[in-house]
């Protein structure tokens, strides 16, 4: 599902409910007219569950997250490139316990920095994940996201028992 797709679907739903309010307001007092308001209703909502059904299952566009500081620290918990194209992310939002699934785009960088971070949380080196704020040595603009692997949580204290 492309963005493309989806403002497709907004701009249709946007039309047939601008109809449907100006079939409204020119008065409904002929048969035409009422008929006509409720196939346009129908098709507004015909539009908007096909879009709706479009949407489910597909990876979202990163910037189209309406909290992008919400992913920061996500945690990376899989990554899928298709080169050339996108950097499909199955990400864990700090504080939260369903993962979501975002679409990030092409970055031969950002795709090496990913697949390392991926590598070097499986080594048991920490965990990989998204920050919104560049990190050192990073060449991204600001508020553009990036990957880092952060250092594992500290392990718990040893209890040493008396005698």
């Amino acid at each position: 599902m492309t963005t493309a797709t989806l403002f497709f679907a907004l701009a249709v739903q946007s039309v047939l409910v601008g109809l449907l309010a100006w079939l409204a307001l020119i008065g409904g007092r002929g048969l035409l007219v009422r008929t006509g308001a409720v196939l346009g209703a129908a098709a507004a909502l015909f539009a908007a569950a096909l879009g709706g059904a479009a949407v489910l299952g597909h990876s979202k566009p990163i910037r189209l997250e309406l909290r992008p500081q919400r992913l920061a620290e996500a945690e990376i918990l899989a990554a899928h490139l298709v080169e050339g194209r996108a950097i499909h992310l199955w990400l864990l939002p700090a504080g939260s316990d369903a993962p979501r699934a975002f679409v990030l785009p092409w970055d031969r960088r950002r795709a090496e920095r990913v697949l390392e971070g991926l590598r070097a949380a499986r080594a048991g080196a920490g965990r990989a994940e998204l920050a919104l704020a560049p990190t050192e040595g990073d060449p991204a603009e600001p508020g553009e996201f990036v990957v880092h692997v952060a250092p594992p949580p500290p392990l718990p204290p040893k209890i040493v028992p008396n005698g």
